[in-house]
């Protein structure tokens, strides 16, 4: 799938209301609220996958068998 914005947001949603829910508790520090974001980020951009159809410029390779150009496939970016 491709990058989901409405999922990320509900995701974002969700750390902020966790943060301002500590708040009258042990507040959640600075540490914390980065590394949530960073991990509902990288979440969110591991799952996304690219079309295939990305023209490859080809050429000789050495140790290899490509000899001309090459169209990707289909891949994510985790």
């Amino acid at each position: 799938m491709a990058l989901n914005e409405s999922a990320l947001e509900s995701v974002l949603k969700d750390i902020f209301l966790e943060m301002k829910n500590s708040a009258g508790g042990t507040p959640k520090d600075d540490d914390w609220y980065a590394g949530r974001l960073a991990k509902a980020i990288t979440d969110q951009i591991k799952t996304a996958e690219v079309n295939a159809g990305i023209a490859v410029a080809g050429g000789t390779q050495t140790g290899g068998a490509l000899t001309g150009a090459a169209t990707s496939a289909k891949g994510s970016l985790s």
